[in-house]
């Protein structure tokens, strides 16, 4: 989808965004939903699918990496069964498995498992006449395995293919939110052809027309995220850039530095870094003349630990400002899990 951006640095912020058209809290912006959700469940979060659960739609939730689950990844799920169809059982049946232990990793038996999952949606699909919610999360295939994500091209080209024509704007998980939210209204007299968009609304139904020059600011992307803007290189030996780099240091250890667990980053080395210019006015969140961008991406000491962040330069301050969260790059397994707070574990190589 050309111009579809995310909206957190993970996928449970981008997630929350379209099942719940509303912010977790992440660093750099407040949240909108209950913070710390160790130990808890999902049951009485405001989640999409109840809604149409109430509209009699049958409901259906998938998602194949059993042990990073969006709401069992350091949280206790759902009380419940959130959705009529529920394939986590299955799942946790599979993963528990002799025979899925001796078959080729991402295949139980001689069958990929994203296959398994799409033949089940495939099913609850042609199940009944009753109208239908879907949510089909494939998240194993590319998780750990980026090179083979290929591998289900064949499976999913056809459903792209076909909707091309319609993705070529900016559009965000609120906007699918609100689409959902809209779906949920057809046949009620407020929905009839030709009605606008609600004037300064975060999320707008992908059912109607998105305005071409819509900018990251109205639909609701951090600046870090948005797409609207167009980089040049920088050299590694740029001052603006060393500077930059020290200031992404301090901060990330100012981000733990309540938690004695955590050990103190040390710069390594400048990865890449680049000057970002907005391509559309407001779509990054400004470009005045005496201010710059720099997006820099460093590694630190322990464990050669990588981060990224957006960073704004003020010359006649002299001052260097991180724009919204940091992103980890790569992949930190377990390295953090001596923290409880879950925003901050990407940030904390513990000490023993």
């Amino acid at each position: 989808m050309d111009g579809f951006t995310k909206v957190g640095d993970n996928s449970f912020p981008n997630a929350a965004a379209f099942l719940t058209g509303k912010r977790v809290r992440i660093n750099g912006y407040p949240g909108e939903l209950p913070d710390d959700m160790t130990g808890k469940t999902y049951d009485n979060w405001p989640i999409i699918w109840r809604n149409f659960s109430e509209k009699n739609y049958r409901t259906f939730y998938a998602e194949d990496y059993v042990d990073y689950n969006l709401f069992t990844y350091l949280a206790a799920g759902f009380q419940h069964q959130p959705t009529d169809a529920y394939f986590r059982p299955f799942w946790l049946n599979v993963y528990n498995s002799y025979l899925h232990r001796r078959s080729t990793p991402l295949c139980y038996d001689r069958k990929p498992m994203h296959q398994i999952q799409l033949s089940y949606l495939s099913q609850f699909l042609n199940s009944t006449s009753r109208p239908k919610f879907a949510l089909n999360w494939l998240t194993e295939l590319g998780h750990d395995f980026m090179h083979i994500v290929n591998v289900a091209d064949m499976d999913l080209a056809k459903f792209f293919e076909d909707n091309y024509a319609l993705l070529k704007r900016l559009t965000t998980f609120y906007d699918l939110h609100a689409t959902l939210e809209e779906i949920l209204m057809l046949g009620n007299e407020i929905v009839c052809e030709g009605i606008e968009h609600k004037t300064q609304a975060r999320g707008l139904s992908l059912l109607r027309s998105i305005p071409e020059a819509r900018n990251c600011e109205e639909a609701g992307v951090p600046e870090e995220f948005c797409v609207c803007q167009s980089e040049t290189p920088l050299p590694a030996d740029n001052q603006e850039v060393g500077e930059a780099a020290k200031v992404l240091v301090l901060h990330i250890n100012e981000l733990i530095a309540g938690d004695a667990n955590c050990a103190n980053w040390v710069f390594e080395k400048v990865l890449h870094a680049e000057r970002v210019f907005s391509r559309i006015r407001g779509g990054g969140g400004g470009s005045t003349m005496a201010v710059r961008r720099l997006r820099v991406s460093i590694s630190v000491r322990p464990s050669s630990a990588v981060f990224e962040a957006l960073i704004r330069y003020h010359p006649l301050t002299k001052k260097y400002t991180i724009i919204g969260d940091v992103n980890r790059t790569n992949k930190y397994g377990h390295t953090g899990d001596c923290i409880n707070v879950v925003n901050l574990r990407k940030f904390c190589h513990c000490k023993v």
